[in-house]
């Protein structure tokens, strides 16, 4: 088992919550993190809280362009990808009676279809690094 300032991290939905979270704490560990978001003044703030282990790419996971972007920066900042946090992700609050068909597809793209699809544009350096991939998720009741 490889020790923590040995590792490049790349974790999506850096911006707040437990992505932050996680990137503060495998940061102080030792790893190079690299946050994600579409809020770039927010990935800065995070960042810059956390120090010089820590880099940023703002974007999408919904974009592919942004994606392959995300890849990039993590390897430039660690030297690689040795792993890949999944904790960006969208949530839907509202009644059942008041579900709205399009809102749910896009929360699904989101949630699913474009983590998915993060997850095949980080794999070569995944493989490469014998690294490993984690989902976080949540529930709204």
């Amino acid at each position: 088992m490889r020790s923590a300032d040995e590792l490049s991290v790349l974790i999506t939905g850096g911006g707040s919550g437990i992505g932050a979270g996680t990137a503060a704490y495998l940061a102080e560990l030792g790893a190079k993190v690299t946050i994600t978001g579409r809020r770039e003044e927010r990935l800065q703030e995070v960042a810059e809280a956390i120090g010089e282990r820590c880099a940023w790419v703002a974007g999408s996971i919904d974009d592919a362009t942004d994606r392959e972007a995300m890849v990039a920066g993590a390897a430039e900042h660690g030297g690689g990808v040795d792993a890949l946090v999944h904790c960006a992700g969208n949530i839907y609050r509202s009644p059942i009676e008041d579900l709205d068909e399009a809102e749910l597809q896009g929360l699904f793209q989101t949630n699913v279809i474009s983590t998915m699809m993060m997850t095949r544009a980080a794999l070569p350096a995944i493989v490469q690094s014998k690294g490993a991939i984690v989902f976080f998720g949540s529930a709204h009741v």
